[in-house]
């Protein structure tokens, strides 16, 4: 079933199916009423529906073939009235909506246009292409006068006012998983940065986005805000370090090592004049002043890549956590000396600085986090949050839910604003928050329970596993995905081989960054 509409008594179903037909179905089950089949379509429909105050109906299938059906009130038979073609450019119509009370008839098709009809009269109003990819979803309000576009090929959301022809609202997401946010110092702000390698800004009371930079070629990793609150600054696997003015929404600087290198994590001091970097492919720590862009120096120590980065409030000295199994405290000022340093059990994946004490928060592969106070070089805590992360299993995971946990960790803990509380997020589909001062678990929040994502169930359905793998994850020439799309197997002539790259694969929830709103109220993270 692809598509489903009430009538106005709430008495019958029309419901629109992939096998070419409409069935019409009676809710109360009334002796003299037999199901209806109608037929007479080539292509599987993407959108049926009841007339106001009538049962007279229409369907429309993906060939942009309509047909409408009138009711006999007697006899509970629908005749076919009369049959349109509107296929527009030889292109596939993607998807339908139709407002009962102005009868207006809107189509979406796969090039990005999009026809409006009056449907008494199936007169064309207008036709105009709205994006250059495939439009998913349409919506009418109420009065007519707003048409609603959604595609998710580039996560486009566009409200368009037919009358006057032009744009309500136009906005557009990551069209990849997003790596790293953050939150602005002022609360107003977000930033967030992504793999298709574009920066977003987005007004944290709206939701919608202010601003995109475009000007890096690969996977964003990270992105902060300036203390100022005047410039965004971001790392990428291109090789870059890039500042952005928030004011003129143009790129200032840019930040470049002596030999090419792949950028993971960046830092700036609370002076807005000191930027740090440090490397995926390099185990040193790259300094740059943000006046003139120069580097100033390297510094180096760990044996293995830094994986976090993080200045200590109102200080010059920078902490670092490496998969090498340590945390070192660097005195920029001092040439990059380090001052303290300390080893633990596991490698180190993130650090988080205590607002206001000298504390620090360190989260290791173990899924430990490990409060340190970094003057008198003691541990002042532990918090195990391994069983905390929760149970969960991957479609094509040979081990149980059990036994992956130890696979489970922190990826990325930030401090509230008043150092009260601990937010962590990491490979699990659970956000926790723990009390820095029992250290216990307050609260876990669940972010998504969509059962297609791998990572959500904890037991599996067997009778879905076979010898050749997952039962979602094989090849299918008739699955529904398949036909939406169009899909072909062979794409070359003569080839019977099949391309790797349109192998399907499941999804799997990860988070990947938290951070906390500087009034305390709020939190983003992302996945």
């Amino acid at each position: 079933i692809s598509c489903i509409d009430w009538s106005d008594n709430s008495l019958y179903i029309c419901a629109g199916n992939r096998d070419m037909t409409v069935r019409l179905i009676c809710v109360n089950n009334q002796l003299h009423f037999k199901s209806n089949l109608l037929c007479g379509f080539k292509k599987g429909i993407i959108g049926s529906f009841f007339l106001k105050e009538s049962l007279d109906i229409f369907a429309i299938d993906t060939n942009g073939t309509l047909i409408k059906w009138t009711c006999a009130v007697e006899t509970m038979f629908w005749q076919k009235e009369s049959k349109h073609d509107l296929r527009v450019d030889n292109c596939s119509v993607s998807c339908c909506a139709f407002e009962k009370n102005t009868k207006i008839l809107v189509f979406g098709y796969t090039n990005g246009l999009f026809s409006l009809y009056e449907y008494t009269t199936m007169s064309l109003v207008q036709k105009i292409s709205v994006t250059q990819h495939k439009i998913d979803s349409i919506a009418i309000n109420s009065t007519g006068d707003w048409l609603a576009f959604a595609s998710s090929t580039l996560g486009q959301l566009i409200v368009w006012e037919y009358k006057n022809e032009s744009y309500v609202l136009k906005q557009q997401g990551h069209t990849m998983n997003m790596k790293c946010v953050d939150y602005s110092p002022d609360g107003c702000f977000i930033a967030s940065g992504s793999e298709d390698g574009k920066i977003k800004i987005w007004n944290a009371s709206t939701g919608f986005c202010v601003v995109t930079f475009e000007e890096h070629s690969s996977s964003i990793t990270s992105v902060l805000f300036s203390n100022s609150c005047q410039f965004v600054l971001s790392s990428c696997l291109d090789g870059t370090c890039r500042t952005f003015d928030l004011n003129r929404y143009r790129n200032f600087r840019t930040f470049v090592a002596t030999s090419p290198v792949q950028f993971s994590t960046i830092a700036i001091d609370y002076s807005d004049e000191i930027v740090c970097a440090s490397a995926v492919d390099n185990f040193n720590i790259f300094i740059w002043s943000v006046l003139t862009g120069r580097l100033l120096e390297t510094v180096s120590g760990h044996t293995s890549p830094v994986a976090s980065l993080a200045f200590l409030p109102r200080s010059s000295h920078l902490v670092s956590c490496s998969w090498d199994q340590t945390v070192r405290v660097w005195d920029i000022l001092n040439s990059g000396s380090s001052v303290n340093l300390v080893s633990f059990s596991g490698d180190c994946l993130c650090v988080a600085p205590h607002p206001f004490k000298r504390i620090i928060a360190i989260c290791t592969i173990r899924a430990h986090i490990i409060l340190w106070d970094h003057e008198s070089e003691k541990i002042l805590g532990t918090i195990e949050g391994l069983k905390d992360l929760g149970l969960a299993r991957n479609s094509d995971q040979l081990l149980t839910a059990e036994s992956s946990m130890k696979f489970r960790y922190f990826t990325s803990i930030v401090f509230s604003p008043d150092g009260e509380f601990i937010i962590a997020c990491g490979k699990s589909k659970y956000i926790c928050i723990y009390d820095t001062n029992s250290l216990i678990l307050l609260n876990k929040i669940q972010v998504s329970n969509n059962q297609s994502l791998d990572g959500i169930l904890v037991r599996l359905n067997s009778s879905k596993m076979t010898e050749a793998g997952p039962l979602q994850l094989l090849e299918n020439t008739d699955s529904e995905e398949e036909l939406r799309n169009e899909k072909t197997r062979i794409k070359i002539p003569g080839s019977l081989k099949k391309d790797l790259s349109a192998r399907k694969i499941n999804t799997q929830l990860l988070l990947y960054g938290v951070k906390v709103c500087p009034t305390g109220r709020s939190f983003v993270c992302v996945s």
